[in-house]
């Protein structure tokens, strides 16, 4: 756990990466979300690891088309379903900044997205 000294239309608050890992966890986007702010070597910064829960985006439903075609399948399939993940993750991060900045009345906080692409996981880091 990190804790970010910051200053709102308030005065000076203190915001803590597991206070925010906590919001994280009340959305249906995530099944698992690991706070990892103190491995990365720079000031004022929370990153979490987050898998995209499997009822977002059925992953079954490509392995079923994985069996069924075998090993042909062309890659653009994947490219095309990896654009959708991407654009809804934006939506979600969107809507996770709004939240963040209304809780804490902050005009400042950005979050973006690195997005790995696994056939079988999605990870989702936000810096």
């Amino acid at each position: 756990m990190i804790e970010l000294n910051l200053e709102n239309k308030k005065g000076k608050i203190k915001i803590n990466s597991s206070d925010v890992k906590n919001i994280l966890r009340f959305r249906p986007d995530f099944e698992y979300i690991q706070d990892i702010s103190e491995t990365i070597n720079q000031e004022n910064i929370m990153v979490y690891d987050c898998q995209l829960s499997r009822d977002v985006f059925n992953m079954e439903d490509i392995d079923e088309i994985k069996e069924e075609i075998g090993n042909d399948i062309d890659e653009s399939y994947f490219d095309v379903l990896f654009e959708d993940v991407r654009a809804y993750l934006k939506d979600a991060t969107d809507e996770i900044e709004e939240e963040i900045q209304d809780k804490y009345l902050l005009d400042n906080v950005r979050w973006y997205i690195i997005l790995m692409k696994h056939l079988q996981t999605l990870n989702l880091y936000f810096l």
